[in-house]
């Protein structure tokens, strides 16, 4: 089957997809993780900012100055910085202080994913201090939500080969498989 759209946030994600079937289950599996994401947009540290979907980027938190964001997610330590820094561009700004290396709170997830979804087709940031273990989750979350299995959406988020943490990642993929993706 090709030609058929998967879309997130109004964004088409492909142009063709295929079928997998696991089991009884049929479903379709997009085709555009495979080469086209993690699109790195800056590797300095503290920044770390990179598009793992399109207008969904994960970094840390200095990448709120990098781009004019319709919506900023803040998922560490919610510095008075972030927030002076945010509401001086008059940009949407959600904060689930979530301490680093520990497992996301399901609430969070709940909180959050359905907020980044109706941002979207805007540019929205997902972060936390270094963009590399909670800020992933939560986008490892959307992603699973649209349908993506665990490996395409470890694939689209990895900025490394070692992150996200196991916990935070954990947390992720339980809450996924609960909303049955």
């Amino acid at each position: 089957m090709s030609g058929v759209p998967l879309v997130l946030g109004g964004v088409a994600l492909l142009s063709a997809v295929s079928l997998v079937r696991n089991g009884s289950a049929v479903r379709l599996r997009p085709t555009w993780v495979t080469a086209a994401y993690p699109r790195w947009v800056d590797r300095s540290r503290q920044v770390w900012l990179r598009e793992v979907a399109p207008n969904l980027y994960v970094g840390g938190y200095q990448a709120v100055v990098v781009s004019d964001w319709d919506l900023v997610v803040s998922v560490g330590d919610d510095s008075t910085w972030v927030r002076e820094e945010v509401a001086e561009q008059g940009v949407r700004h959600l904060s689930y202080p979530v301490e680093d290396e520990a497992p996301v709170p399901h609430r969070v997830f709940d909180a959050v994913v359905p907020e980044i979804l109706e941002a979207l087709p805007g540019e929205v940031l997902v972060h936390c201090t270094y963009g590399l273990s909670r800020s992933v989750s939560v986008a490892y979350a959307v992603l699973r939500v649209h349908g993506l299995c665990h490996a395409e959406a470890i694939r689209c988020v990895r900025g490394s080969s070692d992150f996200p943490w196991p916990a935070a990642l954990t947390s992720a993929q339980e809450w996924a498989e609960g909303c049955g993706s």
